[in-house]
């Protein structure tokens, strides 16, 4: 009896673990530290342009990733990429706000899970709403005339760094390079901001009195704004297009007389003792 009491629990713990040598043979396909499907993608990130949008993303690390779908407007436009890209260019969009959405493809045509990020396209309207420089000529501290130009930049539009301006009078004509060459992209605590809003330009010399046409050339970029402190624009996002266009504008420059130099006072001679 003692051998039979010892013998069952012992029969028992053999089927026991042959029944979980069976299990694990059953179950292996799902276990979770072995990588079915294709991992989604990270650090997905929107650039918005003009009519156009770029995506950049951290490819997928493992090695069942083959390729990758992106789709925009609710799914209706989808765009099947055969290589593990890390970017794309979504264009010919309106100015709309677009969610985009980005998953990586097995080759099985198997879909990740989804990763989305959204951004406002810039289009016509925006173009339509950018404030335009306003020119006046003033007199400067040496009496001579200075341009100023206001509005340079402004709530929804950054100017880009290039700026030719041509003044033509009835007698004379002044051509002016005030571009500059700087970083677009490059952002303060409060975002984007502004490297022009306003600037007086010294000319140098009177120029004769009259009404000048001033044509300009320049570019500037569409912005979503943020606020304005210090004098100083910043922007949420700007973007990703400068947009270039000229334009023309009249100022009055005054006649400026220049003060006639005060004379100079002889030295009185110390009589000789």
């Amino acid at each position: 009896m003692k051998m039979i009491k010892y013998l069952i629990p012992a029969v028992a713990l053999m089927f026991g673990l042959a029944s979980c040598d069976n299990m694990d043979e059953l179950y292996k396909d799902y276990r979770t530290d072995v990588s079915i499907y294709s991992t989604k993608i990270s650090g997905l990130s929107v650039q918005p342009g003009f009519k156009r949008a770029i995506l950049t993303w951290n490819k997928p690390k493992d090695a069942i990733a083959k390729g990758i779908e992106v789709s925009w407007n609710d799914g209706e436009n989808v765009v099947t990429i055969d290589s593990l890209a890390s970017t794309y260019e979504v264009k010919d969009l309106d100015g709309l706000t677009y969610t985009f959405v980005v998953k990586s493809i097995d080759a099985y045509g198997n879909r990740s899970l989804a990763v989305s990020t959204s951004a406002k396209v810039y289009g016509d309207a925006d173009l339509a709403i950018m404030t335009k420089p306003k020119f006046a000529f003033v007199e400067t501290a040496n009496h001579t005339h200075a341009l100023n130009i206001k509005e340079v930049s402004g709530a929804m539009n950054m100017w880009g760094g290039k700026f030719l301006i041509t003044l033509t009078g009835a007698e004379k004509t002044v051509e002016l390079d005030l571009s500059q060459e700087f970083n677009p992209f490059e952002q303060k605590s409060y975002g984007y901001y502004a490297r022009m809003v306003e600037t007086t330009y010294d000319l140098g010399e009177i120029l004769p009195a009259g009404e000048y046409k001033i044509e300009y050339d320049m570019n500037t970029y569409a912005t979503n704004f943020r606020q304005k402190t210090g004098g100083i624009f910043y922007y949420n996002k700007i973007c990703y297009d400068a947009y270039d266009f000229s334009g023309e504008a009249t100022a009055v420059a005054e006649e400026i007389v220049a003060p006639e130099p005060e004379p100079e006072t002889p030295e009185e001679e110390t009589p000789a003792e």
